[in-house]
Formats: structure tokens, C-alpha cells, sequence
């Protein structure tokens, strides 16, 4: 399922499965069934918290670890083209593994126009360890996707996930493009999903790679007492 996904969208809207539906023993099963449910959500954010409540993994809110300081970069062409950029329009790349509690979850890369942006929420990307998403919520919009990727993965795979879980893999990845503004139908860019237009601002490019720790054991970690930010 790769398409548009209103970040505005109502929680009770959203497949919820129960564990049941969270299959043990078909790490491949497993990826695909996390996949399939983020890409049901608003945002990874939410998407994240959920799956994490279902299998018992750690406990508290999503929070976005920098791995190195938010930077102007030059744009890929591939992201440039999906920006529509400007020639006076700087991009900056956020690299962040999102963590639950001490735990990891995915890493992303997060190409950002932050003239497109309100101050305060450019700034917070860059100084602060908020997700994407959750920043941005308030402005409302929608993600399209351009690109998920499952690589085939085994028992085998699940196994020495469990003999070595501080060095968690990708387990699958999704591309896509962040934007606000109405969802006109269109085929003017048949790349992306095919009939939707990218709407009247787009914010980002996201690149995450969702990690073995997702689909693994399943076991609770011990509750993270880091402190959170009003």
C-alpha cells in the first residue's frame, strides 16, 4: 500500500491489530505486518508508540536521537526534484535513529526546506530531539510514499537478531515526501502514487529504515526514566 496518508488522520480510522496478528516465528510475516501498519498511520510517530505498545517494547514517547548536527547539504536530485527547490532555497539534513525509552526503532534522514517552515519549528528540528512528525502536526497536511522496501529476511535472520539485539538491522524501509496544503487529484507526476499532485508546500524528504528490534523477541525492556519535556 504506497499512497497518500493524511497526518491529520483520526486514530480511530487506523487498523489497531492485536498481538495475535503479530507473528512470532516469520520474521519476513513480521516485517510486512509492521510495514503495513505504519504506512496505515498519520505518522511513524504515532505508528511507532502503538506497535511498540502491542509487542511490549519499552515504554514512554518517541523521541528523535540526533546522530550528527542538522546541516545545510547539497540536495540529492532525486530529493530536489521532489522539493520542487528554488535556486535560493537551502536544505538541511536531520539524521536521527528514533528511540523508544533506551531503545532504537528506525533511523532516518530528513531533508528539510526550513524557509518553508515557521521559525520556531525550524529551530526545534535543529536543537531538539522532537520527531518530525510530532513537530509538525500542527500545520496538518499529508505523506505520500514513494517507495517501501522488504528485503527478504528469514528465521535465520530472527535468530541472530535475538543472539545479537544491541546491533539491530533494517528490517524494511519507507521513502516519502511530507507536505501541507489540499490533496488535488492529478497525473501530473505519475512517479509519485500515481494520481495525487504533492499539494502547495512540501516540507521534507524522509528516508527510514526500520530496524530488526521492531520484529524481534517482542520482550518489555526496562522502563526508560528519561526525563520528558513539557
Amino acid at each position: 500500500m504506497i499512497g497518500t496518508r493524511p497526518l491529520d488522520k483520526p486514530r480511530s480510522e487506523l487498523r489497531r491489530p492485536d498481538r495475535r496478528a503479530v507473528r512470532p516465528s516469520d520474521l519476513a510475516g513480521r516485517a510486512a505486518d509492521a510495514s503495513s501498519f505504519i504506512l496505515a498511520h498519520a505518522t511513524a510517530t504515532r505508528a511507532l508508540e502503538e506497535w511498540c505498545d502491542i509487542i511490549g517494547l519499552s515504554q514512554g514517547p518517541i523521541w528523535a536521537r540526533l546522530l550528527a548536527p542538522v546541516e545545510a547539504v547539497p540536495a540529492p536530485a532525486d530529493v530536489a526534484a521532489d522539493l520542487e527547490l528554488t535556486p535560493n532555497e537551502t536544505v538541511l539534513l536531520r539524521k536521527v535513529e528514533l528511540m523508544r525509552g533506551p531503545v532504537p526503532l528506525a533511523r532516518a534522514d530528513n531533508w528539510f526546506v526550513p524557509s518553508r517552515l515557521p521559525d520556531t519549528m525550524a529551530s526545534e528540528l535543529i536543537t531538539t530531539e522532537v520527531p518530525f512528525g510530532r513537530l509538525i502536526r500542527p500545520l496538518g497536511g499529508y505523506r505520500i510514499e514513494t517507495k517501501v522496501d522488504l528485503p527478504p529476511l528469514t528465521d535465520a535472520d530472527l535468530w541472530a537478531e535475538r543472539r545479537r539485539p544491541a546491533v539491530p538491522r533494517t528490517a524494511f524501509e519507507h521513502h516519502a515526501v511530507v507536505c501541507r496544503g489540499a490533496l488535488a487529484p492529478s497525473v501530473d507526476r505519475p512517479g509519485l502514487a500515481g494520481t495525487v499532485k504533492l499539494g502547495n508546500v512540501r516540507l521534507a524528504v524522509v528516508h527510514e529504515r526500520f530496524l530488526t528490534t521492531l520484529i524481534g523477541s517482542g520482550r518489555r525492556s526496562p522502563v526508560d526514566q528519561r526525563p520528558v519535556a513539557p
